[in-house]
């Protein structure tokens, strides 16, 4: 009586397929009333700021981003962490939100276009932010956590030996969906 063998790839915990340092990929804005858009770097300029006071993997890549385009960052007061949501400051007498789209639309903000623009980013494997001004949706910033070079190879050598893969990931389905397809986990 012979037992199956399997492979089980656990990515809950980052760094096991992807390389554990997640990094701003995207920043999309939305358009002030006259149509033009609102500046890239004033939306990462805030969400630094506030973001400098969590330990978050997430706020790590979006201080990155700042310190890469040589972005002051401002000083933070009522800085306030929303356990599972995202963090709350102000900043230059602005409420600052940097927040999950999940939390988003659960306060049923208006995300516009950016709503699409989440989505289809999570559908990349990135994982969508969105910063939210006194309390109107400014972007969403996308972070993705680059694949290891030696993930793709590592489970195309699992395919070949017949054994069946599963990923286990506390990302989003959709982003979790992603990250397999990339790799060979069907």
């Amino acid at each position: 009586n012979r037992g199956t063998i399997g492979v089980y790839v656990d990515d809950s915990q980052v760094g096991t397929i992807t390389e554990g340092k997640p990094t701003v990929t995207h920043v999309v804005t939305a358009k002030k009333p006259d149509g033009t858009p609102i500046n890239p770097a004033d939306v990462l300029k805030w969400a630094a700021s506030v973001e400098q006071r969590s330990e978050h993997p997430l706020a790590h890549a979006i201080l990155k981003a700042a310190q890469d385009k040589q972005v002051t960052l401002l000083p933070v007061e009522k800085f306030a962490v929303m356990e599972g949501r995202g963090v709350r400051g102000t900043v230059d007498r602005r409420i600052i939100e940097v927040i999950s789209l999940r939390h988003a639309r659960e306060r049923s903000l208006e995300l516009g276009s950016l709503g699409s623009d989440a989505d289809r980013l999570a559908t990349q494997a990135r994982s969508p932010v969105i910063v939210v001004v006194n309390n109107t949706v400014y972007a969403v910033i996308a972070i993705s956590d680059p694949i290891k070079p030696t993930s793709k190879a590592a489970v195309a050598l699992l395919n070949r030996l017949g054994l069946p893969i599963v990923l286990v990931s506390g990302d989003s389905r959709s982003g979790a969906e992603a990250v397999a397809m990339e790799v060979g986990i069907t």
